[in-house]
């Protein structure tokens, strides 16, 4: 909402469903420092829905769409050992299972309230990393496998969303007031790489090349303005989500009852 450049910008984001929608708007009227506070004010004119989990007001513009993916720390595999995330550049090499060392495109970081549905989630060591907790957003994915996987889907490997894997135990997603720090690595397809022996996706984007002014908004507007956004045109691995993931997350509970106890 820019009164003095004279136009606006509205992105709805569904989390859930991974699309975004805009709306660009022409000449907005510009805000007052009383009709700012009255949006934050849960007891003001303004009324907020109830599905508005929370609302923020700043001074620059809010990157939407994927960008974010794990903590900055979490341990990155390369053909020269672990990397922190944080530390990755474009051009860095990082192993990926399916296609071995990968150019990385974009690294960047972006912050966020870790509230509602972007409440981290935390998997627990030794369940899904060999040493060391980590720490991902709930809607980035993990590659799981075993015989659940085979008996349910007829797969080697599947693909998840962390919130799914939520069992107070194993998998934890508790409260984190506050903003928090995730940070995400492009590559030119969509790859799993390997943190501390689990399997995270990279980023997916999907067809957003084909959309440039859409992808201009987004964390990649230096791809766009480079031309180099590339084009995810399906995951690596078979994606389970909806009534799938609840059945794949209640059947590895239940085989790892004996090992948590």
């Amino acid at each position: 909402w820019d009164g003095p450049g004279r136009e606006s910008l509205l992105t709805l984001e569904a989390l859930d469903q991974r699309t975004i929608r805009q709306q660009a708007g022409v000449a907005p009227l510009p805000l007052t420092r009383d009709e700012a506070a009255a949006l934050l004010d849960p007891a003001g004119p303004a009324r907020i829905g109830p599905r508005v989990d929370w609302l923020a007001l700043g001074d620059h513009l809010q990157p939407m769409g994927p960008a974010g993916c794990f903590a900055p720390a979490t341990p990155i595999q390369t053909p020269e050992g672990a990397v922190p995330a944080a530390r990755l550049r474009e051009g860095d090499l990082v192993e990926t299972i399916d296609a071995g060392p990968q150019p990385v495109l974009w690294s960047g970081r972006i912050s966020l309230p870790a509230i509602g549905h972007l409440r981290p989630v935390k998997l627990c060591a030794p369940v899904f990393s060999a040493r060391q907790d980590l720490w991902v957003m709930p809607q980035h994915r993990v590659a799981l496998s075993g015989p659940s996987v085979d008996f349910i889907f007829g797969e080697d490997e599947v693909l998840i969303e962390a919130r799914s894997l939520a069992d107070g135990c194993a998998a934890l997603q508790p409260d984190c007031p506050g903003v928090l720090e995730w940070h995400g690595l492009l590559l030119g397809g969509h790859h799993l790489l390997m943190a501390d022996g689990c399997k995270l996706e990279s980023l997916h984007i999907g067809r957003l090349a084909r959309q440039p002014l859409l992808a201009a908004t987004t964390a990649f507007a230096g791809l766009v303005r480079e031309g180099g956004v590339p084009l995810h045109r399906k995951p690596v691995r078979k994606i389970v989500s909806g009534y799938e993931a609840k059945t794949l997350a209640s059947a590895r509970r239940q085989g790892l009852r004996p090992f948590v106890a």
